[in-house]
């Protein structure tokens, strides 16, 4: 989608660089927003859930009891960090976590009832390639949801800007456009929502026909 992107090299080898720290950084900022895939399955009811990006595990504990929840991370180092997570019984969902390519997904057609992309989408190299593997191994009626921040928050456009070229460096795209990764899909937009304090992060509700 945009020739800056980062490969899928350069994202594994940024993201092993910020296993040990990622948690005490980043993951407190996004940490807040993970409560929004509890509130999800309930309301969509799914019962197998794939989460793409799995990264430390922070959103695992999020997840009801009842469900089986597989959740896959690219990057090796990122994934042992949630698989501790997952021994210290964070939850009391079913949890399976495998390291695996969000781009290629390995399961077939209509696998999963839903599909949660936290803070993901703009931290892949083909993020309409992604959402085309969420599409592909979502049930007939299942669900996706997307956490995420895209370009256009008012008043941090130049922001966006500057760091555009340096995705390859800092391992996400700032300068995402929606518009451009939803056009063509074949997902039913169910909402769309900035999410408070202040917007940067954005909530996409998908459902497949």
């Amino acid at each position: 989608m945009n020739s800056r992107a980062p490969s899928k090299d350069g994202v594994v080898k940024t993201y092993s660089r910020w296993a040990s720290t990622y948690d005490a950084t980043f993951g407190r900022v996004v940490g807040h927003y993970h409560w929004h895939i509890a509130r999800f399955v309930k309301e969509t009811g799914a019962q197998r859930v794939i989460e793409v990006g799995v990264g430390t595990g922070l959103s695992l504990r999020h997840y009801p009891a009842g469900i089986s929840v597989l959740g896959v991370d690219i990057c090796p180092r990122m994934l042992e960090k949630a698989r501790r997570r997952q021994t210290s019984g964070v939850t009391s969902a079913q949890i399976d976590l495998q390291l695996v390519d969000g781009e290629e997904l390995p399961f077939g057609q209509g696998t999963f009832d839903a599909v949660v992309l936290p803070f993901v989408i703009s931290v892949t190299p083909h993020p309409k390639r992604l959402l085309a593997e969420a599409f592909r191994v979502l049930a007939p009626g299942g669900q996706l949801l997307i956490v995420n921040h895209f370009a256009g928050v008012r008043g941090l456009r130049w922001l966006e800007k500057l760091f555009s070229p340096f995705a390859s460096l800092v391992g996400f795209e700032s300068n995402l456009d929606l518009s451009a990764l939803l056009e063509g899909s074949p997902l039913q937009v169910m909402e769309i929502r900035r999410l408070r304090p202040i917007g940067f992060f954005t909530l996409v509700h998908l459902r497949k026909y």
